[in-house]
C-alpha cells in the first residue's frame, strides 16, 4: 500500500503586506537581549533572557529540560 501526494505550488500574491508592528517588537527584543548580555555575567544573562524574552540560547540543557518539564519553555531562539 502507498500514498501519493502532489507537490503544491505557491504563488506570491503580494509583498511587504505583513504586520507592521512585528519588526518593531522583534527589534526591541533583540536590543533587550544584547543589553542583558552586556550587563549581566553568565549564566544569569542567559537565564534572564530565557525567562524574560524567551531566548534559550546559552541555557544549559538541564535548565532547558526543567523549563519544558514545568511548561515554561522559552518560545524561540535568538
Amino acid at each position: 500500500m502507498y500514498s501519493l501526494i502532489d507537490r503544491q505550488q505557491v504563488k506570491v500574491l503580494a509583498r511587504d503586506q505583513g504586520n507592521l508592528i512585528l519588526p518593531i517588537i522583534y527589534g526591541f527584543r533583540n536590543r533587550a537581549y544584547v543589553v542583558i548580555q552586556q550587563i549581566l555575567p553568565e549564566p544569569q544573562a542567559s537565564l534572564l533572557s530565557g525567562i524574560l524574552l524567551g531566548v534559550d540560547v546559552g541555557l544549559p540543557v538541564v535548565v532547558q529540560e526543567d523549563f519544558r518539564a514545568t511548561s515554561a519553555t522559552p518560545i524561540s531562539r535568538h
